[in-house]
């Protein structure tokens, strides 16, 4: 699917938001959706919020065009979690119908005296999951300037991860979110440490086919002007040069530590 991943840092002056580019092209009910990496970004800047998107491609268009000119945060979590939920209910009708006949509203609420069998109403069920795949993730500073997370998911539900500090969606969410757990993110870290911390979670969640390996940060300042760290950018390609040559370092050091334990 992906990977979009925030976090809070600096004790709150500084929010940091890092998304790959990855995106899902669904073709069809009967269609298999896949996946591939997008010459376009999927985090983007408005005013002093950042949003990522975790999903289908011709979705996050949509929903990037809803924004136009909207730059407060709760205007924006609340923008994106009705179109989701729009989306969503527009998807399950069309499941609904495809597999019935029915609109999903005579088939849930049973408006209607035409009630399919009982095979063909499992079916229905076990397959209402996979109707949207889209997902968001807003990070930045409400109207009062407290910094904030949220995500809002399918069906239009809003979560707030703002007491935890961090917070990850799509395919690479687990691996994000153990990195930055096990690891013990701390929000009071400084811009620098953050943003080492986050970039190595994104790095480290790139195990994970679903992840891809193009990168893009967004720093979100409370004061002052934001910073866009991009994909093939002269500093993204510094902070990738130096990751590699650590690791490597470490895949060395690691090797003569075996070496050396073996052998006496």
């Amino acid at each position: 699917m992906t990977l979009v991943q925030a976090c809070i840092a600096q004790e709150g002056e500084r929010v940091i938001l890092i998304g790959d580019r990855l995106v899902t092209r669904n073709i069809g009910t009967d269609v298999p959706s896949y996946e591939y990496e997008s010459h376009n970004r999927k985090v983007l800047l408005k005013g002093t919020v950042g949003i990522g998107f975790a999903g289908d491609v011709v979705l996050i268009d949509k929903f990037v065009t809803e924004l136009s000119g909207k730059r407060d945060y709760n205007s924006i979590v609340d923008s994106i979690a009705e179109s989701i939920k729009k989306e969503d209910e527009k998807a399950t009708d069309r499941y609904v119908r495809s597999r019935t006949g029915l609109s999903a509203k005579q088939f849930f609420e049973r408006t209607d005296a035409k009630i399919p069998p009982d095979y063909l109403v499992d079916e229905v069920y076990e397959g209402i999951e996979e109707r949207v795949d889209i997902g968001a993730l807003i990070a930045g500073y409400d109207k009062n300037g407290n910094a904030k997370l949220t995500v809002a998911e399918a069906e239009g539900d809003v979560l707030n991860f703002t007491n935890l500090g961090n917070v990850s969606i799509g395919s690479g969410s687990t691996l994000s979110g153990i990195y930055f757990d096990q690891n013990r993110y701390d929000p009071r870290m400084n811009e620098n440490e953050a943003l080492l911390f986050a970039f190595e979670a994104k790095k480290w969640a790139e195990a994970h086919t679903g992840v891809g390996h193009s990168t893009d940060i967004i720093i979100i300042k409370k004061r002052g002007k934001s910073r866009e760290i991009l994909e093939g950018s002269p500093p993204m390609e510094k902070m990738n040069r130096i990751y590699e040559e650590e690791r490597r370092k470490q895949e060395e050091v690691r090797r003569r530590l075996i070496r050396k334990m073996f052998r006496e």
